[in-house]
């Protein structure tokens, strides 16, 4: 999948709407990405005539999505490659975890408010019942910094090749 989300920004194409849900797993086990209904360009995001859309998926989205510089004023107002790298760490959590980002939460509304008070997912126990890894998990949170502190697709493939040599 991180091969894909590479891709994918490589061709100045922004995803917008990345969850577990839109990971499809093919016959010999590869991750593949699905429901495109919110991909741009980025050519079209700086378009004036776009109107903004809103994150369906708002357990997998970046906190910029959601807040505002001043009011009426949105910080991002398009998915970018930073808020697919943020969905992507959200993925990660789900995969590590077995759980949704904020499984606990049911109301949509608190989960928007956490996570544009900065909360992110905590640190819990990997689907096997151990540790999650500290390699695994730092990497995550990475994905969820600032914008400016997210790695890039480019580097997230490279850490999960690194990582699949270390599990093979």
């Amino acid at each position: 999948m991180s091969s894909c989300i590479f891709y994918l920004h490589s061709q100045n194409v922004v995803h917008g709407d990345l969850s577990g849900s839109n990971v499809l797993i093919s016959g010999d086990g590869r991750a593949c990405l699905s429901d495109f209904g919110l991909s741009t360009t980025c050519q079209e995001v700086s378009s004036a005539s776009q109107t903004p859309s809103f994150p369906v998926n708002i357990r997998w989205a970046a906190p910029e999505l959601f807040l505002e510089k001043e009011e009426g004023t949105p910080t991002s107002r398009f998915p970018s490659q930073e808020t697919d790298i943020y969905s992507f760490g959200s993925i990660m959590f789900q995969v590590l975890t077995g759980k949704l980002p904020f499984h606990g939460i049911r109301r949509i509304a608190q989960i928007i408010l956490l996570v544009s008070c900065g909360q992110r997912p905590s640190r819990e126990l990997g689907c096997d019942g151990e540790t999650i890894p500290d390699v695994l998990w730092d990497f995550t949170e990475r994905c969820w910094q600032s914008p400016s502190e997210r790695p890039s697709s480019e580097e997230v493939v490279r850490f999960i090749e690194s990582v699949s040599q270390l599990v093979v």
